[in-house]
């Protein structure tokens, strides 16, 4: 008569294989989650960005007389409380929901030739550090 092999359970070295596998799946999910989520921090200061030069284009356009008077290559400025006090724009938040600092953050406008100026804006959080800025290169 043959002895039946009882095999009811998993070896040492399956389960510690299977341990390995899982651990290393889930450190690549954990490093492709990271990487999503820091491009979609970035992403939204720049649309955030782009949402203050625009308002800042608009301020602009009905405070022409600020601009005429720019001599070509000079840079004016208009703080993001200014443009908050006059309804150009509402309150503005990073994406964990915190104020950026209205004082600091501003939207620019350079002359750069007769009748054409470039608008961009820089964006200050409330722990003082720039969080994003679409400054043209100098």
């Amino acid at each position: 008569m043959k002895k039946i092999k009882n095999n009811k359970g998993f070896t040492l070295v399956e389960v510690l294989v299977a341990v390995v596998i899982l651990g290393l799946l889930s450190s690549v999910a954990i490093v492709s989650v990271s990487r999503t989520q820091e491009k979609s921090h970035v992403e939204y200061d720049n649309k955030q960005n782009e949402l203050i030069t625009t308002a800042a284009q608009a301020y602009y356009q009905d405070n022409r007389t600020t601009l005429t008077k720019l001599k070509l290559l000079e840079v004016n400025e208009v703080t993001l409380q200014t443009l908050i006090d006059q309804n150009y724009i509402d309150k503005v938040v990073d994406y964990r929901k915190k104020e950026y600092d209205y004082q600091k953050s501003k939207a620019y406008v350079k002359k750069t030739g007769a009748g054409k100026y470039i608008y961009y804006s820089v964006l200050v959080g409330a722990d003082g550090k720039e969080k994003s800025s679409t400054k043209p290169a100098e």
